[in-house]
């Protein structure tokens, strides 16, 4: 008996020492830090998912995190334009507590912490594909590396005209080939699409119908909007796709379970009284968040969230530390995503903050259209700081020569686009006018909106006796996050925001102070001619022309020649076609990366005869550096102190 106790002994302690490993081990597993994943689409408004019933827009991969964790029915950004709004996400801070981080286009300085540096700092592996935060300079800043991590952009595939050929699946592939083993990985996926330029009625080609577009009540019902509607649709599915093939790749490599996944948008959609306004369509956003680990899934949440409640979400998940300098201003989610409620869980959570400063290269003098806003569950009530101003940008621009244009040819803080352009055409139709005015007219200096019933924001009630309660309620309100805050519209000196240079040259507009702008000096641009280059071995004999505009301290304008193009070259593969005008002129920019700007133009005419039409401006164009191939490149190294060079290249027939 005893020897058999003996025995016994050590096969208990066994049992035991399994038992209490294999619970180590459980524990371990269910304490490791999750993954990152954020995916942006860029320009989306929130309505337009199929997973909150759209018609016209099918998502698959979006409703999928929807289903398997929590569709977010009130996610708002923190400003209604790209840069800003992502500079916001990073930093968990609102854009006017990080100086030209919050305006369009200016820089990002490095003393501002932004997750992916802080969870690096952790024991993350961190990059992106696509477009990280920008426009704008972080190079000059000081930083190493784009805010949203190490850029993986070096794959591409085919795609239509007007969609980004970045493989955006296969550089986030590459990215998790090249990350070390168990390192737990954050990763910021951002599409370019849906923002415009898109191909005119790849909507309805790909087999789309005009009635299944759902046209916003601020914008006429008419096919050219409906199809305009449709082209976005479709580049939002492109984006949904990559998401999808994404999801794949994790699951295939058995990390989907321990992934945070939040799907989401930078702005709203590009049309007028959208994006760059503090508006419903504006600053409203599509939201899926999962985690399947961790997240109780098949909820739809109606908590107010904000773009910079994003950053400490992932630090709280990842068990990270912000640094403490600078912090954060948002709330984490991670209470009310972990519980396994649904609607408003969390009843603090009802409402949220924004502001706009400027957007485009719309107003002289770095001037922007400042605005503050606040959204509730039932209201947005919003402060126009300037209401002198005009919201969509000047409506008049200069000529190369320094005259004046026509009113209503410039409204730059608005993106080109057909619906565009019908309001400004039709201007004068009375079916059109009014949503001419909604764009593009002059507003008060407060509004007031009943989202219930009036999603849209175009029945502006701030002067309705019925609702002064609300008003003085929500201006108060308002006035006093601002201040916490810290915001310089009511703590500080307002001109602030005025000194965060936009760093891309832009439009010559007249001042915005001056009620009588007359002409002003005629730009000179220098013009040298450079033997080199051919034409591609399909196009007709003709004559090839490269512009290259480099920095300058003047200004650049748009790009307008008189010309013939080869058919044939419409379809080459490195350029997509950016604009062609009545005149018949075109331009061609080259899609890939992001170098110099430079503008192809192929022409059958002289180029001298095209030179002396006198018929051209010059803006710089985000667009990559055009090369050919060694053996045939133009010696072009000029300095880029002085005006802009123009350098006409030609071909060789």
């Amino acid at each position: 008996m005893m020897s058999l106790r003996k025995r016994k002994i050590p096969t208990v302690i066994n049992y035991s020492l399994v038992v209490l490993i294999f619970v180590g081990t459980a524990l371990r597993a269910s304490d490791s830090p999750p993954n990152i994943l954020i995916a942006i689409s860029d320009d989306q408004s929130w309505p337009h998912a199929s997973a909150y019933g759209n018609r016209s827009t099918q998502t698959p991969a979006f409703d999928r995190i929807a289903r398997e964790g929590v569709l977010c029915n009130n996610a708002f950004v923190a400003y209604p334009s790209c840069s800003p709004s992502r500079a916001s996400l990073l930093t968990g801070r609102y854009p006017w507590q990080i100086e030209h981080a919050g305006n369009f286009s200016s820089s990002f300085p490095p003393k501002y912490p932004v997750y992916p540096d802080i969870l690096e700092d952790a024991g993350y592996w961190v990059g992106y594909t696509g477009k990280g935060w920008g426009p704008g300079d972080w190079r000059g800043t000081g930083r190493l590396r784009n805010p949203s991590g190490t850029e993986y952009n070096r794959f591409k595939n085919p795609s239509p005209d007007g969609i980004s050929p970045n493989d955006y699946t296969r550089n986030f592939e590459a990215f998790l080939e090249k990350r070390p083993h168990r390192k737990p990985f954050v990763f910021w996926f951002g599409a370019t699409e849906p923002h415009r330029r898109y191909k005119d009625g790849i909507g309805i080609d790909s087999g789309k119908q005009l009635d299944e577009a759902e046209v916003p009540v601020f914008l006429p019902d008419s096919p050219v909007v409906r199809s305009d509607i449709l082209d976005y649709s479709v580049e939002i599915e492109w984006f949904d796709k990559h998401l999808g093939r994404m999801l794949d790749l994790l699951e295939e490599r058995g990390e989907l379970e321990n992934t945070l996944v939040v799907v989401t948008s930078d702005n709203g959609m590009p049309f007028p009284r959208a994006k760059s306004n503090v508006y419903e369509y504006g600053l409203h956003v599509p939201m899926a968040i999962m985690w399947p680990k961790r997240i109780p899934g098949g909820r739809v949440l109606d908590d107010m969230i904000s773009f910079v409640d994003l950053a400490p979400t992932f630090l709280e998940a990842a068990k990270a530390k912000h640094p403490g300098v600078f912090p954060i201003a948002g709330r984490s989610l991670m209470t009310v995503l972990e519980s396994k409620r649904q609607g408003l869980v969390d009843p603090m959570r009802d409402s949220i903050v924004a502001g706009r400063e400027r957007h485009g290269s719309a107003r002289d003098k770095n001037y922007g259209y400042p605005q503050r806003v606040i959204r509730t569950r039932d209201y947005i009530y919003l402060r126009n700081f300037e209401p002198s101003f005009w919201p969509a940008g000047q409506p008049q621009d200069y000529d190369y020569d320094g005259t004046l244009r026509p009113m209503h040819q410039a409204y730059y803080d608005i993106d080109a686009s057909p619906s565009k352009s019908l309001l400004v055409s039709k201007r004068e139709d009375p079916v059109i006018a009014d949503y001419f005015n909604l764009a593009m007219a002059k507003r008060p200096a407060e509004e007031l909106y009943d989202i219930r019933n009036d999603p849209a924001c175009v029945n502006n009630l701030v002067n309705a006796p019925e609702y002064a309660t609300v008003k003085d309620e929500l201006r108060s309100r308002l006035d006093r996050e601002l201040k916490e805050t810290d915001d310089a519209r009511l703590t500080g000196d307002p001109n602030v925001f005025r000194t965060y240079k936009r760093l891309v040259r832009g439009h010559r507009l007249p001042d915005p102070d001056d009620l009588n702008p007359g002409p002003i000096e005629a730009i000179e641009v220098p013009i040298r001619e450079r033997k080199g280059g051919e034409l591609p071995p399909d196009s007709k004999a003709g004559v090839s022309i490269v512009i290259e505009v480099l920095a300058g301290e003047k200004d650049c304008r748009e790009t307008q020649l008189s010309i013939d193009i080869p058919e044939p070259l419409l379809g080459h593969p490195s350029f997509e076609l950016v604009r062609v005008d009545d005149s018949k002129s075109i331009t061609l920019t080259e899609r890939r990366g992001a170098a110099k700007s430079r503008i192809l133009v192929w022409s059958l005419q002289d180029t001298l005869a095209a030179h002396q039409t006198r018929r051209f401006r010059l803006r710089p164009i985000d667009s990559p550096a055009f090369s050919l191939p060694r053996d045939k490149q133009a010696e072009v190294d000029p300095s880029s102190e002085g005006p802009p060079w123009v350098y006409i290249i030609h071909g060789l027939d």
